[in-house]
């Protein structure tokens, strides 16, 4: 395999299932920290995005939070020294969101300060899904798991064993059926 593809390709691929090929491909074959740096902060930008626009429900405080992390970690990648510090960033950027996203931690000054990993002394944190959503990720994984000659195959099978035709009850009875449950 090629050096410089080789190097960080988990993140490449992230890069790409995020943004696509042509994002990838300006990252694919050893690319110069500035090229490094404009992914991550495309990346930065896009969790600040999604942050704000898939979390409905949550106290102004929250979303200034966000911002100003994002913009911290932003900041310091703009005047890195080498990709081990731009990378580390991305870690200590990413850390610090999923700790906001469950609730943040407390800076209290004791001698285990993680006696306790529940989060929620500033907020709470509630993952609801209703049942479309639900219908749409089970969807989501079959389409995933299975091709699309696989799925006519299975069709087949459903309309012998069941005699439907209803695409949603077809993607529940494969779940459940074919998958055993599992996402």
């Amino acid at each position: 395999m090629n050096q410089g593809l080789s190097k960080n390709l988990h993140l490449k691929c992230y890069i790409e299932k995020v943004f696509g090929k042509e994002e990838y491909l300006k990252i694919k074959e050893s690319p110069t920290l500035t090229t490094w740096e404009k992914t991550l902060k495309l990346l930065m930008q896009s969790y600040e995005k999604a942050i704000k626009q898939s979390i409905e429900v949550a106290p102004v405080s929250f979303y200034n939070e966000v911002t100003k992390a994002i913009d911290h970690h932003i900041k310091f990648i703009q005047n890195h020294d080498n990709k081990e510090e731009l990378f580390s960033s991305m870690v200590a950027l990413q850390s610090e969101l999923i700790f906001l996203l469950l609730g943040n931690i407390t800076t209290k000054k004791n001698k285990n300060p993680r006696a306790s990993w529940n989060l929620s002394a500033f907020r709470s944190t509630q993952i609801i899904q209703t049942q479309e959503q639900e219908y749409l990720q089970i969807k989501n994984a079959v389409e995933r798991r299975f091709s699309n000659e696989e799925i006519e195959e299975i069709i087949k099978l459903w309309h012998t064993e069941e005699g439907s035709s209803k695409s949603k009850n077809l993607f529940l009875w494969i779940f459940h059926n074919k998958m055993n449950n599992i996402l």
